[in-house]
C-alpha cells in the first residue's frame, strides 16, 4: 500500500492546534480508536477530550445530544458539533435499514428489540411507522413525528398517508418513553383508536402500538388486550384513560 505524505497545516484560530490533513490518509477506521474517530468527524485533533467521554459516562452519551447540546458540553464550534451529531445519525439509520433488509416482525418483542436501537438513545419522543408486508416482512420505516405526541401536529390522515406510500398491508407505530415509564399516555391512548379507525377504514390494519422505554422494557397496545380496539372492553380501556386523564 502506497503512503501517502500528509501535509498538516496549523488553524491558527485554535491556537496552532493541528488539523487534519486535506490529503487522503491511510487508516483502518475499524481499528481506530474512538478519539480518533471523533477527531476525524469533527475535523480537529484534540478537539475532543477524553475526559469528556469519562464524564458522559459512554459514547452513548454523546449520541443521545443535540448539536446545541454537543457544542456546549464538549465545546464544539456549531458546525463542528453539527457534523457529529449527523455521524451519530448515519449510524442510527444504518442499524435501521440493515435490519429492515432481513427483518420479519411476529411478535411485540421483535419490534421493541429493532427500535430499541433507534430510539433508546433519545431525550425526546419519536413516533415512527413500520410498514409491513403481507407475511410480516418489514416494507420500511418512516418517523412520523418528533417533540411528543401531545404536541405534534399530525392526526390519523398523516399516519395512513405514509402508511399507504410505504405501500404496507398492515403497519405498527412505535414510539418512546425518555422518562423510562411504559405506562400509556391519554395522548398515546386516544392516537391509537384514532388510527386503528383510520386503519379498519382503509383496510390497512393497525397491528400494534409499541411503546419502548428505557432498558428492555416496552409496552404492547396487542399484548395488552388494547388491540384491536372493536368491540372495546370498558373493563381494559377505562383503567388506563383514568390513570393518563
Amino acid at each position: 500500500m502506497r503512503t501517502v505524505q500528509a501535509k498538516w497545516k496549523t488553524d491558527k484560530r485554535q491556537g496552532g492546534t493541528p488539523a487534519f490533513p486535506r490529503a487522503k490518509m491511510p487508516l483502518d477506521v475499524a481499528r481506530a480508536s474512538i478519539m480518533t474517530l471523533l477527531a476525524l468527524v469533527v475535523g480537529r485533533a484534540g478537539r475532543v477530550h477524553p475526559g469528556t467521554l469519562e464524564g458522559l459516562g459512554a459514547l452513548a452519551a454523546l449520541g443521545r445530544m443535540a448539536p446545541a447540546a454537543l457544542a456546549r458540553r464538549v465545546q464544539l464550534r456549531k458546525d463542528e458539533a453539527t457534523r457529529l451529531a449527523a455521524a451519530f445519525e448515519l449510524g442510527r439509520r444504518v442499524m435501521r435499514d440493515a435490519g429492515a433488509e432481513r427483518y420479519v416482525v411476529h411478535t411485540s418483542r421483535s419490534v421493541a428489540r429493532w427500535f430499541r436501537m433507534v430510539l433508546g438513545p433519545l431525550v425526546h419522543e419519536e413516533l415512527w411507522l413500520l410498514a409491513l408486508d403481507v407475511r410480516g416482512g418489514v416494507r420500511g420505516t418512516r418517523c412520523i413525528a418528533r417533540g411528543g405526541i401531545s404536541g405534534a401536529s399530525f392526526g390519523p390522515v398523516d399516519i395512513m398517508r405514509n402508511a399507504l406510500e410505504l405501500g404496507a398491508s398492515s403497519f405498527v407505530l412505535v414510539h418512546n418513553h425518555p422518562s423510562g415509564q411504559t405506562e400509556p399516555s391519554f395522548d398515546d391512548l386516544i392516537l391509537t383508536i384514532l388510527a386503528y379507525n383510520a386503519g379498519e377504514v382503509l383496510r390497512v390494519p393497525l397491528s400494534d402500538h409499541v411503546i419502548v422505554a428505557g432498558g428492555r422494557s416496552y409496552f404492547s397496545f396487542r399484548d395488552s388486550g388494547l388491540l384491536p380496539v372493536e368491540p372495546v372492553d370498558p373493563k381494559l380501556w377505562i383503567p388506563y384513560l383514568r390513570r393518563a386523564a
